[in-house]
């Protein structure tokens, strides 16, 4: 039976330090609570290996009241929704740590439960599943404790902050996935690929922006891919996929055309302003969102002066040369200066490779003249005009530090740096 409140008085950060000793039980109770409502996820689409997808020609139900198209999205929340308890601990401790002595959050929490209810409508959470989620947890709470009402408003707060994200976006028309169909595949290099797919429906994103995506290699995992070419109304989408773990490995090892992958959620704010010159400064498949700005830029009447520098850790890995060197010849706005870590292609680069020799020596690699041997970030420094100039970064974590750290080093202006994000 559920505990009722004998004084609405008792300070809220007490209620919140209590609800921390029985968080686990709070949790398990709700749990059991949103099971027993049976709820399914709204339509989002599941990824699927080429020629598994039941009904490929179906109606799509995000517009198919009968749900005749079924086969291609999700029907229970197993196939949406895996949420650790590691990952539930860490967004609890956060939100409690920005709750005010008025009961509210603060800005940063309260912005970040409304751009949740965004993201997560991936798993096919919209504005009903956070009423059954907030009722659910008030009920909970109020078995395990006593005078809770100032507890139970933050939690009513928490569910509407992320309902109102997530009815925001569907009100705005916004679909919470898009289906994305591999149309191509092209293996540049062994840790390099180079995937095109057709989203379904088309999904809108600005240059330089990343979007979430998963793939039916490892279906239960979303991660950032940054488009290499601009938004277009036929959904046509390039990414660039370096193998650095289960979901990349997966990617570049296993990607065959006609398997189904689903994207969401574009972010980031990666762009240029044009009231200055550009220095893009790219490691690898960083280079996906500096290529769509560049793209988008010549379709403008007066881009500015850009130059690029684009890294790799060897010259086999300079997966893109050959398309970066023909916008260099096409646009006299545009400067481009590949760069090796390495001077020599290391075993295995290539499929054709069995052992390592020097990259001037083999025709896969691209002409010795036309690269530079350094780091990229040291490069880049010593030959661009970068001073009173836009400074964009895109690439690893620990590139992208390196990179900042050598130009606040030399006396540039942090205002001017932007880097895409990790």
């Amino acid at each position: 039976m559920a505990r009722h409140a004998s004084n609405d008085n008792r300070p809220l950060r007490e209620l919140v330090e209590e609800a921390q000793l029985k968080r686990d039980l709070i949790i398990r109770t709700a749990r059991r609570a949103m099971r027993k409502q049976g709820l399914t996820p709204a339509p989002v689409h599941i990824p699927h290996h080429a020629g598994s997808v039941r009904n490929p020609d179906g109606p799509d139900r995000l517009n198919d009241p009968d749900n005749t198209a079924s086969g291609n999205f999700a029907t229970d929340f197993s196939e949406t929704l895996n949420l650790d308890e590691i990952y539930i601990e860490q967004i609890l401790d956060f939100l409690e740590a920005g709750v005010t002595a008025a009961g509210e959050f603060d800005s940063t929490r309260g912005e970040f439960l409304v751009a949740t209810g965004r993201d997560f409508r991936k798993h096919g959470l919209e504005q009903e599943h956070y009423a059954a989620l907030g009722e659910a947890a008030i009920n909970s709470i109020n078995k395990y404790m006593e005078d809770t009402k100032e507890l139970t408003d933050i939690t009513e707060l928490t569910c509407s902050l992320l309902a109102y994200g997530a009815e925001e976006d569907r009100t705005d028309g916004v679909h919470a996935t898009a289906q994305a169909t591999v149309l191509a595949v092209e293996h540049r290099c062994s840790k390099v690929a180079v995937v095109r797919v057709q989203l379904d429906p088309p999904l809108p994103f600005w240059p330089g922006q990343f979007v979430e995506v998963r793939t039916p290699h490892t279906p239960q995992v979303w991660r950032r891919l940054s488009p290499a070419n601009p938004c277009n109304d036929d959904g046509l989408v390039e990414f660039h996929v370096r193998a650095a773990g289960p979901f990349s490995e997966g990617i570049v090892n296993n990607t065959v055309v006609g398997e189904r992958w689903v994207v969401a959620n574009p972010y980031g704010h990666l762009q240029v302003s044009g009231d200055h010159q550009v220095v893009m400064i790219a490691g690898s498949t960083g280079l996906a969102p500096l290529r769509s700005i560049i793209l988008d830029l010549a379709g403008q009447d007066t881009p500015p002066s850009v130059q690029l520098y684009f890294g790799a850790q060897n010259p086999g890995e300079l997966y893109d040369w050959q398309g970066l060197k023909s916008l260099d010849d096409a646009f006299d706005w545009l400067q481009v200066t590949a760069v090796s870590e390495r001077s020599r292609i290391p075993a295995g680069t290539n499929p054709k490779e069995s052992t390592e020799f020097r990259a001037d020596g083999i025709e896969l690699a691209i002409p010795r003249n036309e690269w530079v041997h350094g780091l990229v970030g040291d490069v880049a420094l010593d030959r661009a005009q970068w001073r009173n100039a836009e400074i964009l970064i895109a690439g690893s974590p620990s590139m992208k530090r390196d990179v900042v750290n050598v130009f606040l080093a030399a006396g540039a202006d942090p205002d001017l740096i932007q880097m895409d994000p990790d």
